[in-house]
């Protein structure tokens, strides 16, 4: 259907133009016949669209290199001489599962899941959330105590809020 507009628009996103932006593009690329927007659908539905697709794709690459990552704990240690070939080896496990990205995408949302793979294993949070005791989310896990961080759940391979009791049940089954 929009096929060609919809894959410029998840380039350009994956690319990090601005959103008013990507729809000019979209709009442009309808008026110049690429393909044509069909009546009942927007250059603002389109962009949405591509937009959640790539954040669809980019969830389902960060599963892979968690879990990669989880298996190979040995080589992705510190100071390893198998590390580097390890993060070669989860690029391209990222590259087969999603072949529209480019190369330094790739490498770019494997390094940022690598390093919260690395704080996340070691115990420590891999963001901090403020406020009051009461505006505090609900661990992810549990649903029962508040939680003060965004830690990895080895659950759902999601960064998500997690209270201390949950996140150390988690590392203490995964070690």
């Amino acid at each position: 259907m929009t096929s060609k507009l919809l894959s410029i628009a998840k380039r350009q996103f994956r690319k990090g133009t601005e959103r008013y932006e990507i729809s000019d593009l979209v709009n442009l690329g309808d008026q110049l016949e690429i393909e044509t927007l069909p009546p009942n659908v927007s250059a603002a539905e389109l962009v949405e669209r591509a937009e959640k697709e790539v954040a669809r794709e980019v969830v389902r690459a960060r599963k892979i290199i968690f879990k990669t990552l989880t298996e190979n704990r040995a080589r992705n240690r510190e100071g390893n001489p198998e590390r580097d070939v390890l993060f070669g080896d989860v690029v391209a496990a990222v590259q087969a599962e999603c072949p529209s990205w480019e190369t330094n995408y790739a490498r770019g949302v494997c390094n940022l899941a690598r390093v919260q793979f690395d704080v996340a294993i070691s115990g420590r949070p891999v963001e901090y959330i403020g406020g009051p005791h009461d505006a505090l989310p609900p661990c992810s896990v549990c649903q029962v105590s508040r939680a003060d961080a965004k830690k990895l759940n080895f659950e759902t391979w999601q960064i998500e809020p997690m209270c201390s009791d949950c996140a150390s049940t988690q590392l203490r089954e995964l070690r």
